[in-house]
């Protein structure tokens, strides 16, 4: 009997062991998966979470006119926040954002003044010139001889106006009330000339000067220019505020034709609307003497 009793007791201990292991086992696996769902789940919830819209007051800045005011107030439609702050929207007020817009926090609400002037104001009416196309200056340059007189006209705009400042300004109308008075100058339009030989040259304008000759003379002169070219007929000094060292020309009179030349060379007595011509003989330069001459500036 009390073999019975105590083998009943170490039966029963073996069954409650078994019972708690077998319940540790069903109950703590379903602990684990349910905690890692939970932490997947709650990873998700925080990727897609909105904003929350707070119930509070919120900052917004009120610009107007230029001058900003600061407001705390509740998250209303932007019609309803300006009755509040005491505006009343005109026709002539611009708002940066629409009215049914709900505020948040560090919005910014700009109202602008726009406004359209039409006014009407006498100006000069400036005076162009009566041009004489001419090949004796540079070819596109322009000399005046006689200035002009503006006259009157009449001119109507419409202006635009933000928050007092002017955007935009257009001439929409104009009327002259005196006609101006032009003036007279001469264009450069340059043109040709045919050589004895056939060529022709095309210059941007021609120059009338006063032409004299030199050549080489063993122990007076050098053969070498100013410009380091050798004395050549073709050769001319010239005076290089007047005519730029390296200018091709033509040069030529009713009686007398020198050709083609370049202005390579300078010279004490060259000044102003003078040139020297280059010659290969004494005789040749006593022949030329001195001169009047057409001088073609080539292009």
């Amino acid at each position: 009997m009390f073999v019975n009793v105590k083998l009943t007791k170490v039966c029963q201990l073996v069954l409650c062991t078994l019972f708690v292991l077998t319940a540790f086992a069903i109950f703590s696996i379903p602990a684990f998966a349910f905690s890692e769902d939970c932490a997947v789940t709650a990873a998700e919830n925080t990727m897609n979470v909105e904003p929350v819209v707070s119930d509070g007051p919120v900052d917004v800045v009120l610009v107007k006119n230029g001058a900003e005011y600061e407001y705390s107030y509740f998250p209303v439609e932007c019609s309803e926040f300006l009755s509040y702050a005491g505006i009343t929207l005109t026709e002539i007020d611009k708002l940066s954002v629409a009215t049914d817009t709900i505020l948040y926090d560090n919005m910014m609400i700009d109202i602008s003044t726009v406004e359209y002037k039409h006014y009407t104001v006498e100006e000069p009416a400036p005076y162009g010139y009566d041009l004489i196309e001419v090949d004796t200056i540079p070819k596109g340059e322009m000399k005046v001889l006689t200035e002009g007189t503006d006259g009157v006209k009449k001119v109507s705009y419409i202006e635009k106006t933000v928050d007092g400042m002017v955007t935009e300004k257009e001439i929409i109308a104009e009327e002259i009330i005196t006609q101006p008075i032009n003036g007279t100058a001469e264009y450069g339009v340059g043109g040709t000339i045919t050589a004895s030989d056939g060529t022709v040259y095309t210059y941007s304008y021609k120059k009338y000067m006063e032409a004299t000759a030199y050549t080489y003379v063993p122990g007076l002169t050098t053969m070498t220019t100013a410009t380091g070219a050798t004395l050549a007929k073709g050769i001319v000094a010239v005076d290089p505020d007047v005519i730029p060292l390296h200018t091709e020309m033509y040069i030529a009179s009713d009686t007398f034709e020198y050709g083609y030349g370049v202005a390579g060379d300078t010279g004490g007595a060259i000044k102003g609307d003078i040139i020297d011509l280059a010659f290969m003989s004494y005789d040749e330069c006593i022949q030329f003497g001195r001169r009047n001459i057409w001088v073609y500036i080539l292009d």
